[in-house]
């Protein structure tokens, strides 16, 4: 939902004096703010628990690509800021066959496919 439609769901009440007392809201739109801050905690708890990794057993560039990572996020940024392209660069490694064919593949996508796992019979 647009925010101008959200916005046009709310209704507001109004004293004698012309001051707002009370927000009316659509009951589709109270569940969806409340599910909405739902996932606000839980993303809260996920950043936390990333910022509370233990790293002892980590290489010393992931160690140190860490401390860089949880300093950024630690600090935020602005809005008028760029985001920060390769936050979590060094941290994880990609194999150099990781498009490979698996061993198994025929297995899992059977022995009709192409390349891309598409099924060749009709």
């Amino acid at each position: 939902m647009l925010s101008n439609q959200l916005l046009d769901s709310v209704r507001y009440v109004v004293n004698e004096q012309g001051q707002r007392t009370a927000v009316q809201l659509d009951m589709e739109i109270w569940e969806m703010i409340r599910h909405l801050l739902g996932v606000v905690d839980e993303v809260e708890a996920e950043v936390g628990r990333f910022l509370s990794l233990d790293v002892s057993q980590w290489t010393a560039a992931q160690q140190q690509a860490y401390a860089q990572a949880k300093q950024a996020i630690q600090n935020g940024r602005q809005s008028n800021e760029p985001r920060i392209l390769g936050l979590f660069s060094g941290l994880i490694e990609i194999s150099d066959d990781f498009d490979a064919p698996l061993p198994d593949e025929a297995a899992f996508w059977g022995e009709e496919t192409d390349e891309y796992g598409m099924t060749n019979t009709p």
